[in-house]
């Protein structure tokens, strides 16, 4: 297997960055960013096939081409080409450079995982908690918790991409509940990609996607692209359905992640793919959480008069510990161009190189950068970027997930 030093490293992520590609108009190398899925009142989730469907349970119409995926970079400025992107070489797999200590400071302790375990699932409208929470209206929280496992003591929230439902990630619920935690895939409001937000702001701001991704987590003021009230937010809706949990089922110990109507980060982990690996990625920036598991978009980028550059929300200094955060994308998926030069900003290949997970078993040199090429289970290469985060789409073996044992080592993995 190839290495390369950290010299080499350095200079490899200053020419991706470089080679990034101009995005605007080139809509990823797939069908769709957006499998859609939703949910009922009363019914059981309703799983159309890819693209038949809105959240909403209602056919789609047509307004053009799909939402740039939030594994390409934002769209290139005002008087920019809009090229194709470069041709640009994968980054070599350095995964036998592992720093010293690595197991000291990330042992693993492999977890079998079992299938057939008795895991809840509790779904619930939001504006039922809260009557002021009525964005997306078909969305429901969807909650996990196994029923005869060990208790980890923490709480992990996953968020799906866009246009997603909150059901379309009970394959890693599943896997999160198993693996000892209180789980829940959290109803927001995905119905728009970042990317496509941002598209429309003119002139283009160096940051368009931190203010989008503020407003979306904190329901502050601070886009005049979208409007996400308070209620809206993801911090008002995961305060307020752990609050409600905990009353309804005060013997489950929900109410141990929000002390005196504060969020306890230091308990609380989050994680999720494409959109939602954006959100992961600002909420473990501004709080110290208990771990990040960022699929498939570890931040953002952007194209500034033909440049590529990293957004600045993407290069501030994060409270979550580079020992706590992981990030996963596909060889096949854009993500392959960009998310090592945003992992190297946040110091994240100090703790080893990117590894190539599918011939390899965990801990995969104790690394933080995990890259996989498996073929989606619809077949076609050009879902890899949804088939990290959505049943549909994701790699399937003998009817299981086939990267189980990496999210069970990215959920689990120990850090001092």
């Amino acid at each position: 297997m190839k290495t390369v030093n950290y010299a080499m490293r350095s200079t490899l992520v200053a020419l991706l960055i470089a080679l990034m590609p101009a995005c605007e108009g080139n809509e990823q190398d797939s069908v769709s960013e957006t499998p859609r899925g939703a949910v009922t009142d009363g019914a059981e989730p309703i799983v159309p096939s890819v693209g038949e469907m809105t959240d909403s349970g209602l056919p789609e119409v047509d307004t053009g081409p799909e939402d740039p995926p939030e594994d390409v970079p934002d769209g290139s400025s005002e008087g920019d080409s809009g090229a194709s992107p470069a041709a640009v070489p994968a980054p070599e797999d350095d995964a036998d450079e592992v720093p010293p200590g690595c197991e000291a400071t990330t042992p693993y302790h492999p977890m079998e995982w079992d299938p057939d375990a008795p895991i809840s699932e509790r779904r619930f409208d939001p504006a039922e908690i809260d009557p002021e929470a009525t964005d997306a209206p078909a969305l429901r929280h969807f909650v996990y918790l196994a029923e005869d496992r060990p208790r980890r003591g923490e709480l992990f929230v996953f968020f799906s991409g866009s246009k997603q439902g909150m059901n379309e990630a009970s394959n890693i619920l599943n896997i999160t509940a198993y693996a000892g935690y209180h789980a829940i895939s959290l109803a927001y409001s995905n119905a728009e990609s970042v990317n496509r937000i941002c598209q429309r702001e003119r002139p283009r701001s160096a940051d368009c996607h931190g203010a989008v991704l503020e407003e979306k987590i904190y329901g502050r003021d601070t886009s005049p692209l979208l409007e996400v009230s308070p209620a809206n937010s993801i911090m008002t809706r995961l305060t307020r359905l752990v609050t409600h949990l905990d009353q309804e089922y005060p013997d489950e110990g929900w109410g141990d992640y929000v002390v005196d109507g504060e969020l306890d980060w230091s308990l609380i982990g989050v994680g999720g793919g494409s959109q939602g690996g954006k959100v992961s990625a600002f909420i473990s920036r501004d709080h110290a959480t208990a771990r990040a598991v960022l699929m498939s978009a570890m931040g953002s980028a952007y194209n500034q008069g033909g440049t590529p550059q990293v957004a600045e929300w993407s290069l501030a200094p994060r409270a979550t510990p580079n020992e706590r955060t992981y990030g996963l994308w596909h060889e096949e998926e854009r993500a392959n161009l960009y998310a090592p030069a945003i992992l190297a900003s946040y110091g994240i290949d100090q703790l080893g190189g990117i590894v190539d997970v599918d011939d390899r078993l965990p801990p995969y040199g104790c690394s933080h950068q995990l890259r996989t090429a498996l073929l989606p289970s619809t077949g076609d290469p050009s879902h890899a970027h949804t088939s990290l985060g959505s049943d549909r789409t994701q790699a399937m073996e003998d009817g299981q997930p086939a990267l189980t044992p990496v999210y069970l080592y990215m959920l689990t993995a120990e850090h001092d």
